[in-house]
């Protein structure tokens, strides 16, 4: 009869190819530059903001050249010049100006569940082709600035409100991102320098609800990192 010992034992050894042991475990560190809009069919004008971010992730399941890890990051996101609308229920037309043009600054932290494919170019040198899905948690919202003199100044609660039918903007969203990635080995293998750069697409609505404006985050990064266990 096979005993517990015996079970656990097959185990390790079947799940041994796919698990990475501690020494080639993949950690990196990333930071750079994000360049962001708002978008969607309720965005009536809205220009590019730069914001920063900075991260790390940590790659747990490795099948040959193909590995898979969460990520963690701090990431600035928003839009200049930006002005939602508001659609008009029955109305054809686009809709109706919310409150604008102003500049919006989103802060989240966001987690990528990050699939790499390594691919080799000689002894030194490395690209990543990777993808999967973002989910974020917002931090902040503000809004400056008002093109009617006198007023008050605007808070986020206003960016997709309009004549007392409120939606504020969500604390929670999901997306999914596409990159690439260059390397090359540094200290004698012991990691490598990275150049990241990811396009970022949300998937869910930037307020609450599906009354308000269709507005929804875009961005691109290009980051430099350093990566150990390579």
């Amino acid at each position: 009869m096979i005993g517990i010992r015996t079970i656990l034992s097959l185990a390790a050894l079947f799940l041994t190819p796919f698990w990475a042991p501690p020494a080639s475990a993949q950690v990196g560190f990333h930071g750079g530059i994000n360049l962001t809009d708002l978008v969607g069919g309720g965005v009536g004008q809205s220009e590019s903001r730069t914001g920063l971010n900075f991260g790390l992730g940590y790659d747990i399941l490795h099948l040959g050249a193909l590995s898979l890890g969460p990520e963690i990051y701090y990431a600035q996101r928003g839009a200049e010049a930006f002005q939602a609308l508001f659609p008009s229920p029955g109305d054809p037309s686009p809709g109706v100006p919310v409150l604008g043009p102003v500049d919006v600054a989103l802060e989240y932290v966001e987690i990528p569940l990050v699939a790499r494919l390594r691919l080799p170019l000689g002894d030194r040198f490395y690209s990543w082709v990777m993808g999967g899905p973002v989910f974020g948690w917002k931090l902040d919202c503000a809004v400056r600035g008002d093109p009617v003199a006198g007023s008050v100044e605007p808070d986020c609660d206003d960016l997709l409100s309009r004549d007392g039918l409120e939606a504020k903007v969500r604390s929670y969203e999901q997306g999914y991102f596409l990159g690439a990635a260059l390397g090359i080995d540094v200290l004698g293998g012991m990691g490598a320098l990275t150049l990241d750069g990811r396009f970022i697409q949300g998937l869910t609505r930037l307020g609450e609800g599906d009354s308000g404006p269709d507005v929804k985050n875009r961005g691109f990064s290009l980051m430099l990192g350093y990566m150990l266990g390579l």
